[in-house]
């Protein structure tokens, strides 16, 4: 389990405490539990954890001035969904994945069954203040 989702966890719970703790002192029907249902209807949004990466993953690029849009974590099969739609919500319509891990070909198949098609192979520059600039191997997918 990730940071992200034992916080998300934490906070669902600590939400749910509130709301029996004003049921218990008010009754569920008061005032006060209708402006709790309100509080809480503002607080529901959320990102998972497939299009946080894709957020990430675009200030990487930016700082990194990298020369194409890349992805250069694995993600885990249930964040695949996630990324790629924010992608196409986004409009973007390829990007550059330049993981090095064992996850690689895992991500490749997901890649394609959330309907991304290889494109080619291809190489990303980076310009970053600590290295210079450099060169990472990569495979370009269109966002279908």
């Amino acid at each position: 389990m990730d940071l992200y989702t034992r916080e998300q966890e934490r906070i669902e719970k600590a939400i749910c405490g509130t709301e029996k703790q004003i049921a218990e002192i008010y009754g569920s029907e008061s005032i006060e539990m209708q402006a709790w249902n309100r509080q809480k209807e503002a607080m529901s949004f959320t990102i998972g954890c497939g299009a946080r990466k894709a957020a990430d993953a675009w200030i990487e690029s930016l700082a990194n001035k990298s020369s194409e849009f890349e992805m250069e974590e694995s993600l885990l099969k249930c964040d695949v969904e996630g990324f790629i739609k924010k992608l196409r919500e986004a409009g973007i319509e390829t990007f550059a994945y330049t993981a090095k891990n064992t996850d690689v070909i895992a991500n490749l198949h997901a890649f394609v069954e959330e309907g991304c098609s290889f494109e080619e192979f291809c190489i990303v520059t980076r310009e970053t203040p600590r290295w210079g600039g450099t060169t990472h191997q990569g495979i370009r997918f269109k966002v279908n």
